[in-house]
């Protein structure tokens, strides 16, 4: 068990204690299942993918929650429905959580996986089970997000990356994964998940010209999801930034705590025109996706808000439905950046 940072709010200790301690559980149990071969996945209606880790982790936080917080509410992307069309999947899930918990049955993984079901209110978690699917699937990095909401705002939040990120993260001798934990008022703070060194402080970078700011990129150069209009706008977006600063093209579990630990100065999110694979889904940016990422990056001296300069509105639900895109940045270059934005047409309410 990792002990928590000194100066935590007694308000939150019980949250902070839950997240800290079911994050570390998950991600032994992610790293444990993905080592014994090929993870099993299918695909949802959207066309992403789901695998037996996120059944799992999102089944294990519904179990914890009931029993350490059981008034709470969970509010996680996946769904109880396609699970229960599927005997092989639930098989599959069932076996992974059973790593962690022996006594785990059919039925209660598809309880404890529908706790995710719940409505958003004054109170509730985010959780993604697993960002970055596709990252699981090909080898490569994920991480699992869990985020406390009160009153449509982030008060604390947990990330957990299962594998290290060697070269990026300045702590080269660690060898397990990471634990990343974000208190509103109390910082942002790293942890290896092997328990080698206590919590260390995380602090944005000093950057002050926006010109020269390290800019994150997608790991990818080019988005399946992206249209012609968007790749246009991408373009504007790099010649209005230029490339005096340099930039990183990073995966998306790493982006925020990239910008949290000084590697980078400026993340640009631009939301996609287009549905994923040209089927229909939700427009707006995913609660789960930003949640615990944007509190981590405030609370190291960042500061995050959408396109035209408004802070992220958590009160919204699953779909952040009053922000159009997001700009995430060590604080002292947002002003000139979120002006860049203005004048490219970007930075419209």
């Amino acid at each position: 068990m990792i002990s928590l940072p000194p100066q935590m709010p007694s308000s939150l200790t019980t949250a902070i204690q839950f997240s800290v301690d079911c994050l570390q559980a998950a991600c032994g149990m992610a790293a444990r299942w993905e080592a014994r071969g090929p993870v099993g996945s299918d695909a949802k209606p959207d066309g992403s993918r789901v695998t037996e880790i996120d059944y799992a982790v999102q089944a294990y936080v519904g179990r914890q929650l009931a029993s350490c917080l059981p008034n709470d509410v969970l509010v996680a992307e996946e769904g109880v429905s396609l699970l229960k069309k599927n005997p092989l999947a639930l098989e599959r899930a069932l076996s992974c959580l059973s790593t962690l918990v022996p006594e785990a049955e059919e039925r209660s993984v598809i309880e404890w996986l529908g706790r995710g079901e719940g409505m958003p209110g004054s109170r509730h978690w985010l959780l993604d089970p697993v960002d970055s699917t596709n990252g699981l699937l090909a080898g490569g990095l994920y991480c699992l997000n869990l985020a406390l909401v009160e009153n449509g705002r982030v008060e604390m939040a947990v990330i957990g990356l299962p594998k290290p990120f060697v070269p990026w993260f300045p702590a080269p001798n660690v060898t397990s994964g990471y634990l990343y934990l974000a208190v509103r008022g109390a910082g942002s703070w790293w942890a290896p998940l092997d328990e080698s060194i206590p919590f260390m402080r995380l602090q944005v970078s000093n950057q002050t010209d926006v010109a020269k700011a390290v800019r994150l990129r997608s790991l990818a150069r080019t988005d399946p999801r992206q249209t012609k209009k968007d790749a246009r706008r991408r373009a504007k977006v790099s010649k209005a930034f230029g490339e005096e600063g340099g930039h990183i093209r990073a995966p998306a579990p790493i982006r925020y705590p990239l910008l949290a630990v000084g590697q980078a100065d400026l993340y640009i999110h631009l939301d996609s025109s287009a549905g994923r694979r040209g089927r229909k889904a939700p427009k707006g940016m995913k609660a789960w996706d930003h949640a615990a990422g944007s509190l981590l990056v405030e609370e190291a001296g960042g500061r995050v808000t959408d396109l035209a300069g408004r802070p992220l509105d958590f009160s919204t639900g699953r779909i952040l439905s009053n922000n159009r895109g997001l700009l995430a940045s060590n604080g002292q270059v947002h002003p000139a950046a979120l002006e860049l934005l203005r004048r490219i047409g970007e930075g419209k309410g």
